[in-house]
């Protein structure tokens, strides 16, 4: 999950890999570990691992992407990737791609 709309570029909150095709639901409360029921987790920008939350600055609308990425060959891929080292780790088997944009912004108080 990133965000395209964050004032130093894009900023990557959640890295999400070695899921099994068959999953159809990612559950709430992921444990914000390397290694999950679900899959691995990598580094997020925030320099953790799972996930990280949207924080847009006040009063702005950011969009946050999700992109699924299906590969055509069984990849071993260690945890603890970062988006870059992942995506350059599959680049050669990727064969289809689908994206999801929410739009968030932080309550007025």
């Amino acid at each position: 999950m990133q965000d395209p709309d964050a004032p130093g570029g894009v900023f990557t909150h959640w890295v999400l890999y070695n899921i099994s095709p068959q999953t159809k639901l990612i559950p709430q409360n992921l444990p914000k570990t390397s290694v999950t029921p679900l899959g691995y987790q990598g580094y997020n920008d925030f320099g953790k691992i799972g996930y990280g939350g949207p924080c847009p600055p006040p009063h702005q609308t950011h969009r946050y992407v999700i992109t699924a990425i299906a590969i055509n060959k069984k990849v071993k891929l260690p945890p603890n990737l970062t988006i870059r080292k992942f995506l350059a780790k599959i680049r050669d088997y990727v064969i289809d791609t689908a994206t999801y944009v929410g739009l968030y912004k932080r309550s007025e108080k």
